[in-house]
């Protein structure tokens, strides 16, 4: 085996293996949060809320699912049978299937950013105007789109790269939803430093005051989940934006293209452990989960011990 070949082996193989963990964290950990989500109550989670936390996760899942365990099987096999060349079918496979997730994961989280914008701003009017029907339609235009969207990359990357082409669909997504986590972060400030002369004002206040507490759990977890995905997606963005390829010559630049779509695709396995942790419904959920099959565990082997 020349030299060239085993770089390659050295570059790609340990990216597979990693792929796999991912792949396998991101699957548990999302299946195990979307049935803790769906065991929550409505009185301790809002149904709106709860839609779009099983999108986000279904999405995530998505990426464990079937976008990494496709890149793995992929590099194997231009480890194993051919150079490390994609062919067009290929590219467009992975391009759809990769896409749809990793889309529908970052307009997830840019519905679930204006979902906490809408709650803090619109106080009582919140569930007046954002019901479970709308939401419901909200999360099948998302799911839509970015099957469109992965689909119409077929063709357009076809006039620029792919790199560009999810630049142009992500960094709107990542823009936007910093501005909204300010527009959040105002609303909050504004409302936790006013000081009110008059009792009825003061009133209203502490009412307001109140709304924006009870939505800081999720605000804060839709904050960090936005920091995740953007500092997930940053390596990608810049080798994209130095117009940097795969160049199976220059090794060095391979490991940096590898890592930098395998970090993107680890923001699916970091979702559900920031939810879990920030979110104290979620969490219960989940550790009453655990708790029942531990104690489920223990009385099937209570009658074994006692033979001995």
């Amino acid at each position: 085996m020349s030299s060239e070949r085993l770089g390659l082996f050295a570059a790609v193989l340990p990216n597979c293996i990693l792929n796999i963990l991912f792949s396998l964290t991101a699957v548990a950990l999302n299946s195990v949060t979307i049935h803790a989500i769906r065991k929550t109550s409505a009185t301790r989670l809002p149904r709106t809320l709860r839609i779009f936390l099983l999108s986000l996760a279904l999405s995530d899942l998505g990426v464990g699912l079937i976008a990494q365990p496709f890149i793995v099987v992929l590099h194997f096999d231009w480890l194993l049978e051919k150079p490390y060349q994609t062919t067009a079918k290929d590219v467009d496979a992975f391009g759809i299937m990769a896409g749809l997730s990793i889309y529908a994961s970052m307009l997830n989280v840019m519905a679930l950013t204006t979902d906490r914008f809408l709650g803090v701003h619109l106080h009582l009017r919140y569930e007046e105007i954002v019901t479970v029907k709308r939401v419901a339609v909200a999360v099948a235009i998302i799911w839509v789109l970015s099957g469109v969207l992965s689909i119409a990359g077929l063709w357009i990357t076809s006039l620029v790269s792919y790199q560009v082409y999810n630049a142009a669909l992500i960094a709107p997504c990542l823009l936007t939803t910093a501005l909204l986590h300010c527009k959040i972060l105002a609303v909050v400030r504004r409302h936790g430093n006013a000081i009110w002369a008059q009792q009825e004002i003061v009133q209203n206040r502490n009412s307001t005051f109140t709304n924006v507490q009870r939505h800081k759990p999720s605000i804060r977890s839709t904050f960090y989940v936005y920091l995740v995905s953007l500092l997930c997606y940053l390596p990608v963005a810049c080798l994209g934006a130095l117009g940097i390829k795969y160049d199976t010559e220059n090794i060095g630049l391979l490991i940096l293209q590898l890592y930098s779509v395998t970090i993107w695709f680890a923001s699916s396995c970091l979702n559900p452990l920031i939810f879990c942790w920030n979110l104290r419904q979620i969490r219960r959920t989940v550790l009453g989960m655990l708790g029942s099959i531990f104690s489920r565990q223990s009385t099937t082997r209570g009658p074994e011990v006692g033979n001995y």
